[in-house]
């Protein structure tokens, strides 16, 4: 089965760390940052 991720991009004005647990509980099985990394 494929994994399903969440793309952050859209909920950048959430900390990572509360994002990160909100993902969990609605099931996704990664993140894939978008707007919490600068590079």
């Amino acid at each position: 089965m494929r994994s399903v991720t969440l793309f952050t991009a859209q909920f950048a004005d959430i900390p990572l760390e509360i994002l990160a647990a909100k993902a969990r509980e609605w099931g996704f099985d990664g993140l894939e940052l978008g707007g919490h990394v600068d590079i």
